[in-house]
């Protein structure tokens, strides 16, 4: 049982980022695309290269455990703006599970801002928790 801990926010850490790397490479790959949708909602796309260097390189930070809780609240912060900007329009497919998602996300993440990246992470090798 010991180890199971360690795994576990080892393995929560991943999981999570997973999705935020495959988007920013997603977006790399279809930036005109991503530019238009963001301007359909009204956000400059001078925010597009920054969305996809955010999403690729908090990703890594919150994989390698280094300054877990400012990069987990920085994401889940990110996952909730995107939540209110982009899924609002609940009556179109599955907006609402993409807003629900998003706030999910954001929740989890809330655990690492409380309680750091666990043992095996660049945290605990600097001495922070």
């Amino acid at each position: 049982m010991p180890m199971i801990a360690p795994l576990a926010d080892l393995a929560g850490r991943i999981l999570i980022a997973i999705l935020f790397l495959y988007d920013g490479y997603v977006k790399i790959f279809s930036y005109n695309e991503l530019a238009r949708f963001m301007l359909d909602f009204g956000v400059p796309t001078f925010l597009a290269p920054v969305v996809i260097v955010a999403e690729i390189g908090l990703a890594l930070l919150l994989v390698a455990g280094w300054q877990t809780r400012i990069v987990a609240f920085l994401i889940g912060g990110y996952c909730v703006l995107t939540a209110l900007i982009f899924h609002t329009a609940w009556d179109q497919g599955l907006e609402l599970v993409m807003f629900l998602k998003n706030l999910a996300i954001a929740g989890g993440l809330g655990a690492f801002v409380a309680n750091g990246a666990g043992p095996w992470s660049l945290d605990r090798l600097q001495g922070r928790r």
